[in-house]
């Protein structure tokens, strides 16, 4: 074929178009990449659609001009992955992975040979978001252009040569900073055309879904949305033939009828509320009006509905456990734990849990329950309070129960038969010998601190070490309360259930029950970590290995979240 003719076939390429041609083959590379086609290169520029690109300046030839407009790929690694980063005026593409090795932070305090002029036109990357490992702001630089210049320079002898130097090199790169700046704008202005080209690609297929919903019979329910539009689509997607389009459009029916007919569901749902909403009687009103003469005690009403919990509490204890259980005795077993999914930081044991406040409080509702549960609830219970288990929030983990039995084994215990009250009448005290540290001491716990803590060595002490440890927990528990004075933690009087904190409640057991308060246990904390913290005794071991010293286990459990947080001996 005569090159003229081949030529002008060449012409009706795109740029990008014609380099990938040209890498080929070498023939194609031979002839393309030669000054007799230039012609060709600046015919296919023209091809370009708006906006148009810079001219091309001197310091480039067509092809790598092309190459830095279209090009995708990285200039130094020769990949297309992350964001690529282009430096107009350096003439290079650059992705964030060749960033941290092929370009440095701005040195502003570094004094240039050649003048604070030419050492303006530095070209520069400056970061307009986080990048990596690197903040948005940061400014980078290309080096080998600042050592090619400096070498330069320090080649001239003479200040007069040096200085004409200077002059000629800050006019050749204002040109490129000027075409660069260019190429900035050129850049964004095709950007803002994808990002138009896209939103209206979406919005015709939007009204296309729209349209077909209307031809599916689902017209007026759309209609009853909140905030519908009410013009009515009218047209198709251009582009496809009316098979094509009909096919397109039935592989998505289903989904759109099951979307309508959650809506729709939806819709009822609200109407049941609001029409039932209208004739509950509030039962606030009765709450907040009434006057009565005498104390009114809910003492009956209390244990009733206890005794309704029970048999809930049972099965979501059983779940917790891989083997049969006897539900009779389930709760009071030592082994079960409860964890709310809510905080996840509390254990909690029964009774206790009856009354943890993750599971009473509207503000966690589970969404997956009828709205019109949760509509009666919140009209005739008390504000920001919900029924028992409305958000199924209190669960028992196997692993929580299998861990437990290990502990409970450790003591000669039956772990299928032993109850909370047994461990506590025992009272074990366990260590950790992998939290065994030079600074802190060994770390002593209480058998339900266990279960909070994740140890991976631990051993029970023997009675006579154990002696020696538990009045000094009980002292460093006691302190830990007192400081809680002013604190948000609602203590209980255990005799007569007044709250209160800690210290004033104490003072009410000595003065008003005549009882001296000799722990914590007769001033029980409600809304908080019932688990006693890690207490550190003094000294530490010294039998363990020196590679094994430290903290190998991790202290911020459930205990560091507590009412016991921030306390060492």
């Amino acid at each position: 074929m005569p090159l003229d003719i081949l030529f002008e076939i060449f012409g009706y390429l795109q740029p990008l178009d014609l380099l990938n041609l040209a890498r080929t083959s070498k023939a194609l590379r031979a002839l393309l990449m030669t000054r007799s086609s230039l012609s060709v290169w600046k015919e296919v520029f023209l091809n370009v659609p708006y906006p148009h690109p810079p001219d091309c300046l001197g310091d480039l030839n067509e092809p790598q001009y092309t190459e830095l407009l279209f090009g995708k790929t990285c200039t130094f690694c020769g990949k297309s992955v992350g964001k690529m980063h282009r430096v107009w005026a350096a003439r290079v593409r650059v992705c964030t992975k060749c960033l941290n090795t092929h370009f440095e932070e701005t040195d502003y305090f570094q004094m240039k040979p050649y003048g604070d002029e030419l050492a303006g036109l530095i070209p520069t990357l400056p970061l307009d978001r986080k990048c990596g490992r690197h903040a948005r702001g940061k400014v980078f630089v290309y080096p080998p252009i600042e050592r090619e210049w400096l070498a330069t320079y320090e080649s001239i002898d003479s200040t007069a040569a040096k200085r004409r130097w200077v002059e000629d090199k800050v006019r050749e790169q204002e040109l490129i900073a000027n075409h660069a700046e260019a190429c900035t704008d050129w850049a964004l202005a095709v950007q803002e055309l994808i990002d138009d080209e896209k939103e209206t690609a979406i919005e015709v297929r939007r009204e296309t879904i729209l349209l077909r919903i209307y031809e599916l019979g689902w017209g007026d329910e759309l209609e009853s949305l909140s905030g519908w539009r009410a013009r009515r689509p009218s047209h198709r997607t251009k582009g496809l033939s009316q098979g094509a389009y009909e096919a397109v459009l039935a592989s998505l029916d289903e989904h759109l009828i099951a979307f309508m007919e959650g809506v729709k569901a939806k819709r009822l749902e609200q109407e049941r509320i609001e029409i039932t909403g209208k004739r509950l009687l509030d039962l606030s009103d009765l709450r907040d009006d009434s006057s009565f003469s005498e104390k009114v005690s809910f003492n009956d009403i209390n244990q009733r509905w206890q005794t309704d919990i029970e048999p809930q509490l049972r099965d979501i204890a059983s779940k917790g456990y891989k083997e049969d259980v006897n539900p009779e005795t389930v709760l009071t077993l030592a082994t079960t734990f409860f964890i709310c999914k809510s905080c996840y930081s509390h254990y909690l044991r029964y009774p206790a849990v009856i009354m943890h406040r993750c599971n009473r409080n509207t503000n966690f509702i589970n969404r997956r329950k009828d709205n019109f549960d949760v509509m009666i609830s919140t009209r005739c219970l008390p504000e920001d309070e919900t029924y028992w288990n409305n958000k199924e929030l209190i669960i028992v983990k196997p692993e929580h129960t299998q861990l437990m039995a290990s502990v409970v084994s450790m003591t000669g215990l039956d772990p299928k038969t032993a109850t909370a009250r047994d461990m506590d009448d025992l009272d074990p005290i366990y260590e950790c010998v992998g939290c065994n540290d030079l600074c802190e001491g060994r770390a002593m716990m209480s058998w339900t601190t266990t279960l909070s803590h994740a140890f991976d060595r631990s051993v029970l002490l023997d009675e006579s070490e154990a002696q020696l440890i538990r009045p000094r927990m009980r002292e460093n528990r006691e302190r830990m309360l007192r400081r809680y004075e002013y604190s948000d933690t609602v203590t209980l009087c255990a005799i007569c259930k007044k709250p209160g904190p800690f210290m004033r409640l104490w003072l009410h057991l000595k003065n008003d029950h005549k009882k001296n308060p000799a722990s914590g246990d007769d001033v029980p904390a409600v809304y908080s970590d019932q688990i006693p913290p890690v207490y550190r005794h003094w000294p530490p071991r010294d039998d363990v290995p020196v590679e094994d010293l430290g903290m190998h286990c991790d202290l911020s459990d459930s205990s560091d979240s507590s009412i016991y947080s921030g306390l060492q001996d």
